[in-house]
């Protein structure tokens, strides 16, 4: 379900990407939205801004019914959604390691929830937070 929203929330940015590029100027496509930055800082907003939201998921994940919560099951903060941006790029730079971990720990956390200090979980779920400690 997690990697369904995830392709969910790229097919959306791409589309969204797709269409300002059909009528920026070719200089503004080829200096800007190519631009790595650019392109990190664009994801980066667009996760941490809905995972912090009141509504605490992503479009993709509204759809699963999923959604980011911290470990006392509240809605996580702008900046520590910012850092899971970040970590979770760190997950992805290792080989997808981070991301297999997530097979093995008992709440299905990938490295970056576990540096985040946040679970997704399905919306209206009881949270046990046995066994969580702050990363």
């Amino acid at each position: 379900m997690r990697f369904g929203a995830l392709a969910i929330d790229v097919g959306i940015i791409s589309l969204i990407g797709h269409a300002v590029a059909t009528v920026a100027t070719p200089q503004f496509a080829a200096e800007v939205m190519l631009n790595p930055a650019f392109s990190f800082f664009v994801l980066a907003m667009y996760f941490a801004g809905f995972h912090s939201s009141r509504l605490r998921a992503t479009p993709g994940k509204l759809l699963f019914k999923l959604q980011l919560i911290r470990y006392d099951g509240a809605r996580v903060t702008f900046l520590q959604a910012l850092w899971r941006v970040v970590t979770h790029h760190i997950s992805a730079v290792i080989g997808g390691i981070g991301f297999i971990m997530a097979a093995f720990t008992e709440h299905r956390q990938g490295l970056h929830d576990q540096l985040a200090a946040t679970l997704v979980v399905r919306k209206g779920s009881v949270l046990d937070p046995s066994g969580l400690e702050e990363g």
